[in-house]
């Protein structure tokens, strides 16, 4: 089987045959016809430069196509409030604001045209590869022309090398129909199956029969729901292509969700066709995803502990190990925060005899204010000393659902036998009605000794608490004796988060000011309703430090943080076609065949991976709301829901099923489904009409 070569390889193998230095220009059109095409290398070296061109698309450009439009996106933090993306998510584009344009996609075009005119005439050393490089041609340009016609409908029509091609503009060519935009989709893609007569992957980030199948099927499910045309007949041809798909044996449902984007996992069985990104490849371009996080530094804070090693997961952090004796000290009680930030309702405080001790005031034994004070009667030295006669009582916020994990940095207090002589065990209890109905969750046991037996003490718990609209009240004992706090309470939940509006640091810099776009908290609170596993894999909501929900950051395709450098790198694939989205897709064609239970049965295969129940209705109404949410809660984020929404016809029944998760200011029947040209392109080519509705 051959192996293609690394995607930047073939750019250097173009330098050395003369090509400009350029890596913007294009690896095909940057040299002469007669200079370049002499033999299979050339071919292989075109074609590794026709997957570049496109995966310099897919970062950004790509997400603002098929994405952005859709139900899920709102501003972000930015004082700039949305930097121009709020013209795709509020669906206010025109000819001033219209987002990217075509030029890229038609670059790409240009070079598949290139190797489809020089390569029949090179000779091979194998016929099926020689083949295989043409199929992968007509399956990227029509993949390209499949990504104009759901954004802009109708396009020119540009399916002929051209020499010395520059841009799309200078031909000067008229926006072609629809229809026939759609006739050449179809036949670049039964074309490219013919020359790709084996069912196999030979390598994932480039286009292949499974790849071409898959397109295959949303090509005809975007026909058969968009455009409304041979509906039972395009549903067949979808589902006949994705069972095909699956039966190459390369793709598959992995068990686990996160496992998907997990960035030492590439390339795993869930992939049908991604798009790479590793470090140092030059790539300029940063993915959606970057505009959607804190500052590199900030969210990784959110993402890790310092002390025992490195969580997935959100933490809260109690600040115990920074109390001191200050001004706002009340009686016994102490300002604990030292920096940092609270939500409103978060508390934490001694239980004496089973009631409050005190309150922030000092006025009686009630919950006012929001801060967090201290439950201990003494203040050590970067410690906080928990006496043997208190149980230390912790209040959460309603909203701060899915407690998974409690973390205690401690150990004895005290150098004697009476306090160090043997190991003392700590119980945890919870209550979302305070004053009864305490559940015990676990336990941790203190190691003897005083000197040296610190470390961080975890309870993973194995059915989360959740608050379901109630304060999550925590309690622990302390064994019956003196013990030391030396750092942080760590709590930690699936998919909230705590920031700060202001830097900590700094006071008055804003400590979000890389955040340009955020997703709705309804969309976020959609999907967490369900205690779904998939949301903590895909976003993580924010919090304001009073208590307002802000949206959530992307948590998928957020590449790794290098804590040496500081930054993040942004090295997730981008991923254009996947088996959970194929098991939708099947359900999708099996709801238009009629079929509601095979509907029903491809939606479950998808929601028992994800550990949620299915219960849905034989009714059609019912399924197509189900399958459209599902659409939602397993490919959000991954550039797919406008296109998705439009397949749905996007009218009423769309906007109907999702008007309980977002207040967009949806105009379905009213606004235009596809997006318009800018003033620039219509300037530079005068034989292009505007899109309708612009």
């Amino acid at each position: 089987m051959k192996k293609y070569i690394n995607y930047v390889q073939l750019v250097i193998i173009l330098l050395l045959v003369g090509c400009t230095s350029d890596l913007d220009q294009s690896p095909v059109n940057g040299v002469t016809d007669n200079s370049f095409w002499k033999n299979e290398n050339d071919a292989t070296a075109a074609l590794g430069g026709m997957h570049n061109r496109l995966r310099n698309i897919m970062p950004f450009d790509y997400f603002q196509w098929g994405d952005m439009r859709g139900e899920a996106y709102n501003y972000g933090f930015e004082v700039t409030h949305g930097d121009g993306y709020q013209f795709y998510f509020e669906n206010r584009l025109n000819s001033e604001n219209s987002g990217a344009q075509w030029d890229p996609i038609y670059r790409v075009i240009s070079e598949a045209n290139a190797i489809l005119h020089f390569v029949p005439s090179i000779d091979f050393s194998n016929e099926e590869e020689k083949n295989m490089t043409l199929g992968m041609a007509y399956g990227l340009r029509a993949y390209c022309y499949f990504l104009i016609a759901r954004t802009w409908g109708d396009a020119p029509i540009v399916d002929e090398h051209i020499q010395n091609y520059s841009d799309v503009a200078a031909l000067q060519i008229a926006r072609s129909p629809l229809s026939e935009v759609y006739a050449l989709i179809d036949r670049d893609i039964e074309v490219g199956l013919s020359l790709m007569s084996k069912n196999e992957i030979q390598d994932k980030y480039y286009m292949s029969r499974p790849a071409l199948l898959a397109m295959k099927a949303e090509v005809a499910l975007t026909k058969a729901g968009l455009l409304r045309e041979n509906i039972s007949q395009n549903a067949q041809v979808a589902l006949d292509a994705i069972n095909e798909c699956f039966d190459s044996g390369q793709v598959n449902l992995i068990n686990s969700f996160k496992d998907i984007f997990d960035t030492s996992n590439k390339k795993n069985q869930e992939i049908v066709w991604a798009m790479p990104y590793n470090l140092d490849e030059g790539l300029t371009t940063k993915p959606l995803a970057s505009r959607m996080y804190v500052s590199a530094d900030r969210y990784e804070q959110l993402e890790s502990v310092t002390t025992g090693g490195n969580k997935e997961e959100t933490y809260i952090s109690f600040e115990t190990g920074s109390f001191t004796n200050s001004a706002n000290q009340t009686g016994n009680s102490y300002n604990a925060w030292a920096g940092g930030t609270l939500l409103n309702g978060t508390w934490i405080g001694p239980e004496t005899n089973g009631a409050l001790g005190w309150d922030n005031d000092g006025g009686g034994n009630s919950l006012e204010g929001n801060e967090l004070n201290s439950p201990f009667n003494s203040v050590g030295n970067g410690y906080a000393r928990v006496n043997a006669s208190e149980n230390v009582l912790i209040k959460l916020p309603s909203h701060m659902k899915d407690i998974k994990y409690v973390g205690l940095l401690a150990k004895l207090a005290g150098n004697t036998s009476s306090y160090s002589d043997v190991e003392r065990t700590v119980d945890f209890e919870v209550s979302t009605n305070l004053g009864s109905n305490w559940s015990p969750f676990g336990s941790i046991v203190i190691d003897a000794g005083y000197a040296a037996n610190t470390k961080l003490h975890e309870i993973n718990i194995a059915n989360p608490i959740a608050g379901q609209g109630n304060p999550i009240w925590i309690r622990f004992s302390t064994g019956g004796v003196r013990i030391h706090i030396l750092d942080n309470i760590r709590i930690q939940t699936s998919s909230y988060v705590l920031i700060s509006s202001q830097d900590d640091v700094n006071p008055g810099n804003n400590s979000v000011s890389f955040n340009y776009v955020t997703y709705k908290p309804e969309v976020c609170k959609a999907l967490l309703a369900d205690a779904d596993p998939r949301a903590e894999q895909t976003f993580k909501l924010l919090f304001d430090s009073d208590g307002t929900e802000l949206g959530g950051i992307a948590y998928k395709y957020r590449g790794e943080f290098d804590a040496s450098s500081g930054n993040r790198n942004y090295i997730s694939d981008i991923i254009l076609y996947r088996a959970g989205e194929l098991k939708l897709m099947e359900a999708e064609a099996q709801l238009l065949l009629g079929n509601l239970q095979n509907a029903i049965d491809a939606i479950k295969e998808v929601r028992d991976r994800a550990g949620i129940s299915t219960n849905i209705t034989l009714d059609p109404t019912t399924v197509t709301a189900a399958l459209v949410k599902e659409y939602l809660f397993e490919t959000m984020g991954e550039g797919k829901r406008w296109f998705q929404m439009l397949r749905f016809g996007g009218g009423d029944t769309v906007r109907l099923i999702l008007e309980d998760l977002a207040s967009n200011k949806y105009l379905y029947g009213k606004m235009p489904w596809y997006s318009p040209l800018s003033r620039s392109t219509l300037t530079r080519n005068p034989n292009l009409d505007q899109t309708d509705g612009y």
